[in-house]
């Protein structure tokens, strides 16, 4: 008989292929959990040299549902006032009572003392309505098939929030002849987890081994299954297929009220066939490195040897998968091992980062993926000459990229940042059309010092995140006394950089990384609307005393600045004045209503007649004044947009 095959991928979906032996008839009984079988239909199909000889059946997920909610604090009362006009049988000490349920009753009783509630079920019957007192009543049976059925409902919905109702789909095949079948399927499973193991063996010879962790969440054992397991996220999603559902119908009228009118069709887009090769050479089996790990001479303390797993990547998917079959009992999980390989170039390095430690460096490990296929992101346990050294995250790496697996602080070094100011030069300047092009230098230094107490060197990694948009680095380095010598970058992050040197036992080292970067800015000096920003010129060139200070174009500008200036300053008294004799005029008009002696009310309105005559005349001079403003603001603006200007350190 065909073994049975379970492939379980790593974003939490499972794909069976049961395997049959047919001849004749055969009944086959997938079992499944009742949520599921959606899933099971969206993907059941058969292959083999065999019939169906009757479609799939299967019991709808949605069997359990309908209106009747149970109160299980309540249950009795609950029920007998959701079920009002259902037929019942009661039964108490004093005999059984049939009737239609026509409620619950309640009323206060005393026997002397504090009253209490009563309740009662009431029943009516032949004889009318009856009171049964609850605490009486032994037993309660609906007579109505279609009433117990709904309570049954009820009572299994709330036992499936515990524990999912298994079902079976079922199907028969046939065969005139012996031959085999394949019952193929997919349902969500538990997504297996790979955790790693990174033995260090010599100084510089490592073991990397991978193990699967599977867990069987389903209602059924896993009898000699063979077993494999995926990396990758195939798009998966749950549906209704195995819900029975009665659609609601619309209303349609024979006779429309009015006529179609053109009915225009959405162009389709045709997809060309996706054709994905399964023919993928497998890559080295962890057997094989197993026999190339088996002759290296000096190779202490190796781990145990594993069943062997093949290995094969397609697509983006890595499948592992047991060369012997494998059993996990229900509710129970197994670390299977996947693959077990030597490392030729790992090493060991100590990594400085200020955002994982301020003050010390991570023992870590430089890991090349070197087993020829791709990794999944999972748990990493470093062991350091027999002696657990710590645990990190192995990332998701394909072939040969490159990994670094931090998995212990390093406690024999000591790290010190001292982080400079940025500081910024003009190192040119171009007016051109009316705009500013400034150019900007812009350089910081931070200084990483590093004290070893160690007996034997490290190699040093150092990560910098740059201050400085997209800038220009430059490193040295300084060993104690020595003279500095320049180092370069080892690797570009998306932060910064990566620096790589080698700290001696017992030694200081400090590492100057120079940031400089170049930028320019843009100023508009006299724009297309007629705005002028003349200030910016006496901020950055005139009163900079900068090369461009003493241009005479530049100065000519600023002289029609100062026409502006004490254009407005004109413009500016004058309302001043304008708006003191309004002040005034409505002074005098009011100590004029308020009647005085005859010289003294003609005074006040001499002044008044004065200071009408002098608004008359500043009202006259302000639209000239506005004018000359506007004259000399055009002249600033046309003498901006000429100049032709360069300068450059």
């Amino acid at each position: 008989m065909p073994a049975h095959r379970a492939v379980i991928y790593s974003n939490g979906i499972a794909d069976f292929r049961r395997g049959y032996s047919v001849e004749g008839t055969l009944k086959v009984a997938i079992p499944v959990k009742q949520n599921h079988v959606a899933d099971v239909l969206a993907s059941l199909h058969v292959l083999g040299d065999v019939r169906l000889s009757s479609p799939p059946t299967f019991r709808p997920a949605n069997e359990a549902e309908g209106a009747l909610q149970l109160e299980p604090g309540n249950a009795l009362v609950g029920l007998a006032q959701a079920l009002v006009g259902a037929e019942v049988e009661v039964h108490r000490a004093a005999g059984a009572t049939r009737g239609t349920l026509a409620g619950v009753h309640s009323h206060r009783e005393s026997n002397g003392g504090a009253a209490y509630e009563v309740q009662s079920l009431v029943v009516s019957g032949p004889e009318g309505l009856k009171s049964l007192p609850l605490a009486e009543v032994q037993t309660l049976r609906f007579l109505d098939a279609t009433v117990q059925s709904e309570l049954d409902k009820a009572l299994q919905r709330h036992v499936q929030r515990i524990k999912p109702h298994s079902t079976f789909v079922e199907l028969e095949l046939s065969s005139d002849s012996p031959a085999e079948a394949l019952v193929q399927y997919t349902v969500p499973a538990a997504a297996w987890k790979i955790s790693y193991r990174l033995r260090q063996l010599q100084a510089e010879q490592f073991e990397l081994q991978g193990y699967a962790i599977v867990d069987n969440n389903t209602d059924e054992d896993w009898r000699d299954f063979q077993l494999a397991v995926v990396t990758g996220d195939p798009i998966t999603f749950s549906t209704d297929l195995a819900d029975s559902k009665s659609p609601q119908r619309r209303h349609v009228n024979v006779v429309q009220d009015e006529a179609y009118g053109a009915v225009e069709l959405q162009a389709s887009m045709v997809m060309a066939e996706l054709t994905i090769d399964d023919d993928v050479e497998p890559t080295r089996s962890g057997g094989q490195r197993m026999q190339k790990m088996s002759r290296m001479a000096a190779a202490p303390r190796r781990a145990a040897q594993t069943p062997e797993t093949s290995i094969k990547e397609t697509g983006d998917f890595c499948i592992y998968e047991a060369q012997t079959p494998v059993s996990i009992d229900s509710n129970r999980s197994a670390v299977i091992p996947v693959f077990q390989v030597s490392l030729e170039q790992a090493r060991p390095v100590a990594h400085f980062s200020v955002e994982n430690h301020p003050t010390r460096p991570f023992r870590a490990i430089r890991f090349i993926n070197e087993t020829g296929h791709s990794l999944g992101r999972g748990v990493c346990t470093v062991f350091e000459s027999d002696v657990y050294g710590g645990s990190c995250i192995m990332p998701a790496t394909k072939p040969l990229d490159e990994a670094l697996l931090p998995h212990a602080l390093e406690t024999g070094v000591l790290a010190r940042v001292e982080p400079g100011r940025i500081r910024t030069h003009r190192i040119g300047l171009r007016l051109a059309d009316g705009v500013a092009h400034e150019q900007i230098d812009s350089q910081r230094n931070t200084v990483y010092r590093f004290h070893s107490s160690r007996d034997e060197t490290l190699e040093l990694l150092v990560d910098h995140n740059a201050e400085l948009a997209d800038p220009r680095f430059e490193a040295t380095l300084q060993v104690n006394d020595d003279e500095p010598i320049t180092i370069s970058t080892s690797e570009t992050l998306s932060h910064g950089i990566r620096l790589r040197c080698d700290l001696p036992a017992r030694a200081e080292a400090v590492i100057t990384i120079r940031e400089a970067t170049t930028h320019w800015t843009r100023v508009v000096l006299a724009g297309d609307d007629g705005k002028t920003n003349l200030g910016w010129l006496d901020t950055n060139v005139i009163e900079s005393g900068g090369p461009l200070s003493d241009d005479e174009s530049i100065r000519a500008c600023r002289e029609i600045q100062q026409e502006i200036d004490a254009k407005r300053s004109e413009i500016t008294a004058a309302e001043r004045e304008a708006d003191q004799l309004g002040k005034r005029q409505d002074r005098l008009r009011k100590n004029v209503e308020a009647g005085a002696n005859a010289q003294q009310a003609s005074q006040w309105l001499a002044d008044l007649a004065a200071a009408e005559q002098r608004l008359v005349e500043i009202e006259e001079q302000l639209p000239v004044r506005y004018n000359e403003l506007k004259e000399i603001e055009s002249r600033l603006h046309a003498a901006l947009r000429k100049l032709k200007l360069e300068w450059s350190r």
